[in-house]
């Protein structure tokens, strides 16, 4: 035994926060080997040695690992709880699954230090079986070799499901041996993704696929013209296609059931996602075989006829021993009973899945594309009443960081007038969430800092209580992957930028919500609701090379001015004005950074008594505005800093 530093509560790192964590004393030991008793320990003994430095020949006791239950694939229903303890007898982690115990084994990896392992007594479990992220490999390909980083990553934060958007109208990801030209040209093997999913399992995690359908199949029918209802053409382009699938068509339900065998075969998981987001009628609405096909089968509308092909592909998943699972726009008084929702449209989108007898998977809030800061997507736990999370998307409206785009997240509260549905019998269940990030601004090289730096924030919330989460610095608790990954975007972006000059580009933010993804154009058309005309500044050609896509979306570097006092406040403002030269900086960051410079100047003013400190927030934010796709942050930061 060694009795080391002191360790203490306050620097234990275990993240997400344990739902009870104590201190038995303060000391630390080192394990002498581990003992595995349990089924399936190639698992167990594979995690050990990837997750934990241990040297047999320390003078110690061995770490004892002991579980009852295992199986070949994760599973929604597996317990996930553990317990920890490390005294000066020994160390000891137990579970009744083993994938309680490989969540035990993340911890005791966060925990170790270079003096050993700290005493402890931890007893956790999380709040909700579905921990998820949402990738889309479907409009810019993600490589096999990130995907299984990606899990890696998740696996050090508790997630436990991977949800990968096959397919879209830009891109079809999954080669089918039925169907072999519907595949992109860079697309997943079925032998890649059998791997893939037997990697994620190996760490607890499951992965579920989704095709998404009716809409979204421009990629499909480009291929296979014949099961649509008119002419796609190959897209470049993001946004709503017109593109649809032919409901009254049977020969599509054929191919239907054909994909997703396939997939079914390869991915053991019991969900299958079928989409459902976003169909664009006009083609329904204009062929006179649907309509007569609506009038013969007593359908209303396309709602109703949009449910009738819900019906018809829940039963084929049913077929296949499978769980459907789709977006909120399946939502339907007809809809299949029995259907899982993933609620994204708002926060009123949940509730209206449960009052209609369906489980939930909470989106809303958790949209990583958005370039929202980590705060938010804290504030929406999915066990909220609804209430409470419409307070919250009222309260960004007057959030001083979202004033650039208030009037466009306005637009999205029309989803709160969706019409209800009839109660079902029985409420259906919130069973956890799911962040998103959707590709059409993130490829492989700036994916990191589209993910790392918020993800732990919904990591927490779906895995610790509220009221557990310690107010402290949460980066300070992250675990060191995280780290590692926002290191290596911080090389990325100083190549592009410069050492000297990259601590003032890192106080710049990209601009919020889809102002990037939408332009001037396509937002203000959005908002008066003719967007479907405008063209958007990006499409799949646009390279994702710039300052702006590898810049975080909420500065870390500014996290430390509120703890400054006036002194160092002074000098730091002082040092970045000696540091402001954009001669060297690409020329569309050029703007912010002279906007910065100048609030820069305004804050140390106000420090040096040159200026009312009422009259330097009154102008730093006056100039807390857009430059192009850039928010010059440090300048918020500075009026509240000098309040």
């Amino acid at each position: 035994m060694h009795p080391g530093r002191n360790v203490t509560l306050a620097n234990m790192t275990a993240f997400p926060n344990p739902a009870h964590m104590g201190s038995v004393d303060k000391g630390t030991t080192r394990f002498q080997g581990v003992s595995l008793q349990g089924p399936d320990n190639n698992v167990v003994a594979s995690a050990v040695s990837r997750l934990l430095t241990i040297d047999p020949t320390t003078t110690g006791k061995p770490l004892d690992i002991r579980w009852e239950n295992s199986a070949d694939w994760p599973g929604i229903d597996d317990d996930e709880s553990y317990t920890l303890a490390i005294d000066e007898k020994g160390a000891t982690l137990t579970a009744s699954h083993q994938r309680g115990i490989l969540h035990g084994l993340v911890t005791l990896a966060q925990l170790q230090t270079p003096d050993g392992f700290p005493y402890c007594q931890i007893e956790d479990r999380p709040r909700f079986p579905w921990r998820g992220l949402m990738l889309d490999p479907a409009r810019r390909f993600l490589p096999i070799s990130l995907l299984e980083q990606v899990l890696d990553g998740m696996a050090w934060l508790k997630l436990n499901v991977l949800h990968l958007h096959l397919s879209d109208d830009q891109g079809f990801r999954f080669r089918s041996s039925h169907y072999p030209n519907i595949a992109s040209a860079d697309a997943y093997s079925a032998d890649e993704l059998r791997q893939l999913v037997t990697y994620a399992a190996r760490r607890g995690i499951r992965i579920v696929p989704e095709l998404d359908m009716p809409g979204h199949v421009t990629s499909w029918l480009t291929a296979c013209p014949e099961w649509g209802a008119g002419e796609a053409k190959p897209t470049r382009r993001f946004g709503v296609h017109p593109g649809c699938l032919n409901p009254a068509d049977e020969r599509v339900y054929d191919a239907i059931r054909n994909l997703l065998a396939e997939v079914a075969e390869v991915f053991p998981d019991p969900y299958l996602h079928i989409g459902g987001d976003e169909v664009h009628s006009r083609w329904w609405e204009e062929n006179a075989d649907i309509s007569a096909f609506m009038a013969v089968n007593g359908l209303a509308d396309s709602g109703a006829l949009q449910a009738y092909f819900n019906r018809r592909v829940d039963a084929i998943v049913r077929e296949l021993g499978k769980r459907t699972l789709g977006w909120d726009e399946v939502l339907h008084a007809d809809m299949p009973r029995g259907i899982t929702v993933q609620a994204w449209r708002g926060a009123t989108a949940r509730d209206r899945a449960l009052a209609a007898g369906c489980d939930c998977i909470v989106s809303s809030g958790f949209y990583l594309d958005l370039f929202y800061p980590a705060d938010v997507h804290g504030r929406y736990d999915p066990a909220l009443a609804e209430a409470d999370l419409v307070a919250r998307e009222d309260a960004l409206l007057t959030d001083h960081r979202f004033a650039h785009v208030a009037e466009g997240m306005r637009w999205t509260h029309a989803w709160r007038q969706v019409a209800e549905l009839p109660p079902a019998p029985a409420r259906g269940r919130v069973l956890g969430g799911e962040a998103c990030l959707w590709g059409e601004l993130v490829d492989a090289a700036c994916l990191p800092s589209r993910l790392w730096s918020r993800l732990p924030a919904v990591a927490e919330l779906l895995w610790s209580a509220p009221e557990s989460i310690p107010d402290a610095d949460m980066p300070a608790r992250w675990p060191r992957f995280i780290h590692e990954r926002l290191a290596e975007q911080r090389t990325a972006l100083a190549s592009l930028v410069g050492d000297d000059l990259l601590p003032l580009v890192e106080l710049c933010e990209p601009v919020k919500w889809y102002a990037r993804l939408l332009g001037d154009v396509a937002l203000a058309a959005r908002i008066e609701g003719r967007e479907m005309p405008q063209a958007r500044p990006y499409t799949l050609d646009t390279p994702l090379n710039r300052v702006v896509d590898f810049l975080l979306p909420e500065s870390l570097a500014l996290r430390a001015i509120a703890a400054l006092d006036d002194d160092a406040l002074r000098h730091w403002c002082a040092r970045l004005i000696g540091n402001t030269t954009t001669a060297a900086l690409p020329a569309d960051i050029q703007g912010v950074i002279g906007a910065l410079r100048e609030g820069l100047g305004i804050a140390l003013d106000a420090l040096n008594g040159q200026l009312s400190r009422e009259d330097a927030r009154q102008r730093l934010m006056e100039r807390y505005r857009p430059c192009g796709e850039y928010m010059p942050a440090a300048l918020l930061t500075l009026a509240k800093r000098l309040t």
